[in-house]
């Protein structure tokens, strides 16, 4: 994991994390092992998926869920990666074994 800490990008983007492929940008400078997880989980989709097949399906997710109605933080959350990302972030030794 390439880890860029006190990201200024994440304070324009109101973030605690966000990975953009190979680099994973936090806010703090010392990020929780659960963000830090979450993150570790997302590049791991990436590698499965393909970049472009990982951003473009996860921003079409994003919008479809806008587009249904939902505001920002909700659509967010629904965004299938971010579930499992979330379901797999308090252990994630068991997605990366999959």
């Amino acid at each position: 994991m390439r880890l860029i800490k006190n990201s200024f990008l994440c304070k324009i983007l109101r973030v605690n994390g966000i990975t953009l492929y190979p680099f994973v940008f936090v806010r703090d400078k010392a990020p929780s092992q659960l963000l830090l997880n979450h993150e570790m989980i997302h590049l791991e989709q990436v590698r499965r998926l393909g970049l472009w097949k990982f951003y473009t399906s996860y921003l079409m997710e994003y919008f479809k869920n806008r587009a249904a109605g939902m505001g920002h933080y909700q659509a967010y959350l629904e965004i299938s990666y971010e579930k499992e990302a979330r379901e797999h972030q308090e252990n994630p030794e068991r997605f990366l074994r999959c």
